[in-house]
């Protein structure tokens, strides 16, 4: 699974921005203590190097105002604003907020969002929340909910993301 993630990654920078620059960012949930394993896990795994955003541990109980998706929907924003002529497609899960932030996001950015590629960690009740969080908003976008990344690059070359790799 992690040996195919990578040159999934790989493939979408190089289509979306042939040599060119094009910074890869990666957001988390993860707190910031974890920020060397995860540069080290990211270089391990030959995922595109990019700046890695995280969270800060704080309180347990602090009070968020009510509908406070967290410090992605924060992230991406600002990732966003600061580069406004990159388009970008959003990969995460369907486990936390992934779903609404980057269904948010394409909302709030239109025509930045190339596409939504979020993996399918086996929950049926989190499958069927997504589908009808995904049938409340009405976008122009490719999403694909999946379980391996070849399921996720056969989508991408379907929707002109990605050309088909020779076999």
């Amino acid at each position: 699974f992690f040996q195919q993630g990578p040159a999934f990654y790989r493939k979408l920078k190089e289509k979306l921005s042939p040599g060119k620059p094009t910074p890869f960012f990666y957001v988390s949930k993860s707190p910031w203590n974890l920020h060397d394993v995860l540069i080290d896990f990211i270089k391990l795994n030959k995922f595109p190097a990019g700046p890695v955003f995280l969270r800060d541990i704080g309180l347990p109980h602090q009070k968020r105002p009510k509908g406070y998706l967290g410090h992605k929907l924060v992230h991406i924003r600002k990732i966003m604003d600061t580069f406004p002529h990159i388009q970008f497609v959003l990969i995460g899960d369907i486990m936390e907020a992934d779903p609404r932030i980057y269904l948010d996001i394409t909302q709030h950015y239109p025509g930045r969002v190339l596409g939504i590629y979020l993996r399918d960690v086996g929950s049926k009740k989190k499958r069927k929340k997504f589908q009808k969080l995904l049938r409340a908003y009405s976008l122009e976008v490719p999403v694909c909910l999946f379980k391996s990344y070849e399921e996720a690059e056969a989508h991408a070359v379907q929707a002109g993301l990605l050309e088909e790799s020779a076999p």
